[in-house]
């Protein structure tokens, strides 16, 4: 993975425009593509129905990293983006899957994969509450125990952040 962000580098000649949960993606993407022994792709763009898919796109992934939910003891869902659908609303997704810092080890991330259906059912009728950059977005928290339960599966990956980091902006 390293190696090929610094050849992406090389052969742009500048930096690459990606952030920590970008990088996520990619790791997650390697992990499902060798598990499943076929190739995972990364769907471009901002506004994409979902992050990962298989090539015939049976299988597809939405992936969210969040960064607070060692401290809060919570997992954060977005509903909607200034006033419109977004995140767990409105994925096209098959799978979801939302990781963490383990807390041992920065490098280390659990992630926890879930049913959309599954989830969409859960967090229905949860209370609503503001978040974001001027409180544009709306959320609904989910305590990560409950999240244990509720995942159909959970696995680690790591990832080398100080490595990497000379790569994001």
């Amino acid at each position: 993975m390293v190696n090929f962000l610094h050849w992406l580098w090389e052969a742009l000649g500048f930096r690459v425009e990606i952030g920590p949960a970008n990088i996520v993606e990619f790791v997650i993407a390697q992990k499902l593509s060798e598990e499943l022994n076929m190739p995972v792709h990364l769907m471009a763009g901002e506004f994409r129905p979902f992050d990962l898919s298989v090539m015939d796109c049976r299988d597809t992934w939405e992936i969210k990293f969040e960064t607070n939910a060692l401290s809060t003891k919570n997992f954060c869902f977005e509903t909607s983006y200034r006033g419109n659908p977004s995140g767990i609303t409105s994925t096209e997704a098959r799978w979801w899957i939302h990781s963490m810092p383990s807390g041992r080890d920065r490098e280390e991330l659990i992630c926890y994969e879930f049913s959309v259906p599954k989830l969409r059912n859960r967090l229905e009728g949860l209370p609503e509450y503001p978040a974001g950059q001027m409180h544009r977005s709306r959320v609904k928290l989910l305590p990560v125990l409950e999240c244990e339960k509720l995942a159909r599966r959970k696995f680690m990956v790591k990832i080398p952040w100080k490595t990497l980091q000379p790569y994001w902006y």
